[in-house]
């Protein structure tokens, strides 16, 4: 009744609170809101640092501990403090980033394995500790379940043949006959062991060294030279008259 009411002061000038309403959203175009302003309508805000292994990680009410790795692209820096908005109706579901009412982006939930988790690391050392246990009383029983074997002095001891040794294979003797050839002579004359495969080059023999001259001889051996060319040119001197 009252928002019908026409009304005299405060500019309403004899309108009503609805019919001024209706004016003055006739010529209104409502803007839609954005995605990241939607998303953000979560009940849980977690105003945390992000840590050394790049991540957050925080308890969520009803479903324990969750781990939330943002992406490299968004170039957060460790220990600076960032809004983490999970979904907690799907806390698996990626987790949004804001800083104040900056939207940044999303960061991605992390499975805890039982290496990581305290709690399933706790469970794996117990079970590790009742194999080990299992074993040691399951060796010890045996160990009381075998019987003291006991001999008279000076008789030998005569142990039951172990299962699968019935058959036992022997090695094949080698045939007797003449070995072959360790060197083969190959056509370019180098030997070549077939052992190893090495291949040996043929050694060519050396050209026999001249003896070395003593001074005398070399000083005859210039002499005779030098007198057969001056025979040469008498000759030819000769030979021109």
């Amino acid at each position: 009744m009252y928002h019908n009411t026409p009304h005299g002061g405060h500019g309403m000038t004899g309108k009503s609170p609805m019919g001024l309403y209706d004016e003055l959203t006739k010529n209104h175009t409502p803007k839609p809101c954005a995605d990241e302003h939607l998303r953000a309508c979560r009940p849980l805000v977690k105003r945390l640092k992000l840590r050394d292994q790049c991540n957050f990680e925080f308890k969520i009410d009803g479903f324990g501990l969750v781990t939330y790795i943002p992406d490299e692209s968004l170039n957060l820096r460790r220990g600076w403090e960032y809004d983490v908005l999970p979904d907690n109706a799907n806390p698996k579901a990626a987790a949004l980033i804001y800083d104040g009412e900056k939207y940044l982006g999303e960061a991605r939930y992390q499975e805890h394995t039982q290496f990581l988790d305290k709690i399933a690391g706790q469970e794996t050392m117990r079970n590790r500790n009742g194999t080990i246990k299992r074993t040691k009383a399951g060796v010890k029983a045996a160990k009381g379940q075998q019987a003291a074997i006991q001999t008279a002095p000076g008789q030998l001891l005569v142990l039951s043949a172990l299962p699968g040794c019935d058959t036992v294979i022997k090695p094949q003797p080698v045939p007797q006959g003449a070995a072959p050839p360790r060197y083969v002579e190959l056509q370019n004359g180098d030997l070549a062991d077939t052992l190893t495969g090495e291949v040996t080059p043929k050694v060519k023999p050396k050209t026999p060294e001249k003896p070395k001259q003593t001074a005398e001889e070399i000083e005859a051996e210039l002499e005779q030279l030098a007198a057969a060319q001056s025979a040469k040119r008498n000759a030819a001197k000769l030979k021109h008259y």
